[in-house]
């Protein structure tokens, strides 16, 4: 995501929806998932990336990340009432940008193919019938 490097504390406000992209510039590592609470592992990555908390979670699915080659799923949520904190990135997640798009800049960037990570795009299917425009 060009520009996707933020330092911004708070969600900005464009008076309309926004959302919280992360991306991961570089990264040949495996994530053993040994929690059995799959919101509370979802709530832990979003503070240790962004610095950011959540206090309503909702799983709104999964996705195949690669069928046929790997045993993969990644779990997709929604997270609303968003607050700011300090992230606690470890020295692998170095790499990780994030920034707020307003949903139409997000939309259009998804059209245009600014954005064309799979797992980004399944992860928008889920994600958008859960948003009140």
């Amino acid at each position: 995501m060009p520009g996707s490097t933020s330092t911004s504390s708070t969600p900005p406000f464009f008076g309309e929806p926004t959302t919280l992209a992360t991306r991961e510039i570089y990264r040949n590592n495996w994530m053993v998932v040994t929690e059995s609470d799959l919101e509370q592992l979802a709530q832990r990555e979003l503070r240790e990336e962004t610095g950011y908390r959540a206090a309503d979670v909702h799983n709104v699915g999964w996705i195949d990340v690669a069928p046929g080659f790997v045993d993969q799923t990644q779990h997709v949520f929604l997270m609303r009432d968003i607050t700011a904190g300090e992230a606690e990135q470890e020295e692998t997640e170095a790499d990780i940008r994030w920034r707020w798009w307003p949903v139409t800049e997000l939309k259009t960037a998804l059209r245009d193919s600014q954005i064309t990570d799979a797992q980004a795009l399944a992860a928008w299917t889920l994600v958008e019938p859960y948003l009140e425009f």
